[in-house]
């Protein structure tokens, strides 16, 4: 690492499929707010709807265009290939369809990490998020995501669960990696794992980035498959998992009570 780390220390990573001017736009807008960071995609579609041959040009222009041999190897997969040809000492780990702005204000963000890194080892941003954190109702083996946060600095929120726009230490992320049997409902998993593995996660609301759902007939098939959710249940030994806050009447219990 340089003495005086710069957004060139970053490498973005983005895992798409079949979203190829998604892709495009996303890339885009980090060569505008982010120029110096290098840029490595991931494409597993089809041949002829992949973002090198919808968009030879920008393609072209990036660091690292991966396209795999085999169809669909999945987003967990995808982004462990991802993660394991990152050589610089922090990524950004963001999803096709999100899209950096001003609000992004990549460098005083990397500023503010960089002041906390002994104290967290990934931040995640979105000026629309909220921090979470992950409680359980033993009888009816649900878990769910409380807005809630372990400690507060400032900005920062420290929490177990955060969205798919963040900015890490490469080191600490490759010793958890995304689980390869899951090539959806990974999010909340890596994450459970990370919190088990003692991984310092948190949430800054003072850099934003907007995600920009993009849906079409050739990625609705790959991206509504249930039998991942069943899959990643059985996993955690769970009946039900819950993107919100448990009932008021229902006694849950907070798994982590980490802080900084």
């Amino acid at each position: 690492m340089s003495e005086n780390p710069s957004i060139e220390d970053i490498t973005i990573i983005i895992k798409t499929i079949h979203r190829p001017w998604s892709c495009n736009r996303l890339v885009k807008s980090i060569q505008q707010y982010a120029s110096t960071a290098k840029i490595h995609v991931l494409d597993d579609g089809k041949p002829e709807l992949r973002f090198s041959v919808e968009h030879p040009e920008t393609a072209a222009s990036i660091d690292l265009l991966i396209e795999t041999n085999e169809f669909d190897i999945g987003i967990s997969a995808g982004r462990n290939r991802l993660l394991a040809s990152v050589t610089t000492p922090y990524f950004i780990m963001l999803d096709d369809d999100h899209v950096l702005t001003e609000a992004t204000k990549m460098t005083d963000m990397f500023a503010r990490f960089r002041q906390l890194e002994d104290r967290l080892d990934l931040l995640a941003f979105g000026d629309t998020s909220v921090p979470r954190c992950f409680s359980m109702h033993e009888s009816t083996r649900t878990m769910y995501t409380e807005n809630h946060a372990h400690a507060v600095d400032d900005d920062v929120q420290w929490c177990d669960l955060v969205t798919n726009a963040f900015l890490a230490i490469t080191e600490p992320a490759r010793f958890t990696r995304w689980d390869e049997q899951l090539k959806l409902h990974e999010h909340w998993d890596y994450f459970l794992r990370a919190a088990r593995n003692g991984m310092r996660v948190a949430l800054s609301t003072a850099y934003g980035v907007d995600h920009r759902h993009v849906d079409n007939v050739n990625y609705r098939p790959i991206r509504y498959r249930s039998r991942y959710r069943s899959i990643v249940l059985k996993k955690h030994k769970l009946r039900a998992f819950q993107w919100r806050s448990s009932p008021r009447n229902l006694p849950t219990k907070l798994l982590f009570g980490g802080c900084e």
